[in-house]
């Protein structure tokens, strides 16, 4: 009786082992990234924006990871454009490392939302106009929510998708404006923007 439990219980033992999953995730998202600050109502680049996301999923609908972002627009001049041409000054780049939560749905197509705080720096976001000087900043606290929908191609192994994301880095400073007279350097600016990402990922 005895070993015949036994043999029943190392038979299933492989089955066992190969439904679990090690709850590790991969992600990486690419897209175009808009400004929403005052200072970029025109005239400044719509740059291309990506992210790295390494997680742990310790529920099947939940996850926790660090995610990497960057923004790879042009690094622009930091200088007020004068009667010149405009073009050369205009820029946003931007990089963070956030602690990223995420929630999701259950089966094959799901709906996945989630909130990410961490640290970010702002080598310049700087509009292609007159008279205005960049914003800037290290260091800066980055809160970022993003929602989107994803769909496995290989069943809980790969996906891909969609994914619309909101952030914003606060306590950024500029030199300030000139159209006013001489330019007021300006400190605690938030610097939002939003984008709009394809997503693909690895789930193990």
């Amino acid at each position: 009786m005895r070993v015949g439990l036994l043999v029943v219980l190392l038979a299933s033992a492989p089955a066992a082992w190969a439904d679990e999953r090690l709850g590790l995730e991969a992600e990486y998202t690419m897209g175009l990234n808009w400004a929403l600050t005052g200072l970029c109502g025109y005239g400044c680049p719509s740059p291309l924006a990506i992210s790295l996301r390494a997680g742990y999923e310790f529920v099947p609908f939940a996850s926790l990871g660090l995610r990497a972002s960057g923004v790879l627009g042009p690094e622009g001049s930091g200088r007020v454009c004068g009667t010149s041409s405009c073009d050369s000054i205009a820029g946003y780049r931007a990089a963070s490392l956030l602690l990223d939560a995420r929630l999701h749905t259950l089966g094959v197509t799901q709906l996945v939302g989630g909130v990410a705080i961490g640290v970010g720096r702002l080598i310049r976001l700087q509009c292609r106009c007159s008279e205005q000087y960049d914003t800037h900043g290290s260091r800066l606290p980055v809160l970022e929510i993003a929602l989107g929908v994803r769909m496995y191609v290989v069943p809980q192994t790969v996906h891909i998708g969609i994914e619309g994301t909101y952030s914003a880095m606060f306590n950024a400073e500029s030199a300030g404006a000139t159209f006013n007279g001489p330019p007021v350097a300006q400190t605690g600016l938030t610097v939002s923007a939003v984008a709009a990402s394809f997503v693909m990922g690895v789930s193990l």
